[in-house]
């Protein structure tokens, strides 16, 4: 028996399926001396190079690996949704940015700031795709990192903002997310 797991991810990190299948994903690298798992991509599920995001394919045997990530994926949902509602809640517009990276190969870090300018790609029935610039601290070994705008509804795990760069001096930039309009 076996499973694949579908990883967001920048498409200046992973760009072909050449590159998918050289990458390797360690989960649960949150400290020096914490026990990691190492997958390995397999294929590029979806690309989407103008947006700047990618979705890698990883197979694995690993069935309590699988079960592990699916309750922690709905947990941490539930709990974005919390703050997001608790924070909406409270009658705060938020420009708070988190990011949750890896840079350069180092344990988990952490770090915070505020988007300076929201740009609309695109608008349909309710829903913008937006890209943000944002004063948050990262480098360019953070490329792929989770994106958390406080107070956005995302539409799914698959439209998340993800980092990819440095657009001008002092701003950072994030791909193409999908999120619910007049929030």
């Amino acid at each position: 028996m076996w499973g694949k797991l579908l990883i967001l991810t920048s498409s200046t990190v992973v760009y072909d399926n050449n590159e998918a299948e050289k990458t390797c994903f360690n989960l649960f690298y949150d400290s020096y001396s914490k026990e990691t798992v190492t997958l390995y991509g397999s294929c590029i599920n979806e690309i989407n190079v103008d947006e700047g995001w990618c979705i890698v394919e990883c197979a694995t045997c690993n069935i309590d690996l699988l079960i592990k990530l699916d309750y922690l994926i709905k947990e941490c949902s539930i709990k974005v949704t919390k703050v997001n509602n608790t924070w909406k809640e409270h009658g705060h517009t938020s420009s708070f940015v988190c990011i949750v990276s890896h840079p350069h190969d180092f344990p988990k870090q952490v770090t915070m700031g505020y988007w300076k300018d929201k740009e609309v790609v695109q608008e349909s029935k309710g829903i913008e795709y937006t890209r943000y610039q944002y004063t948050t601290p990262t480098c360019h070994g953070s490329a792929g990192a989770f994106v958390y705008i406080l107070g956005v509804s995302d539409i799914s795990a698959k439209h998340y903002h993800v980092y990819l760069g440095v657009r001008n001096v002092g701003y950072n930039y994030c791909s193409t997310g999908k999120e619910r309009k007049n929030q």
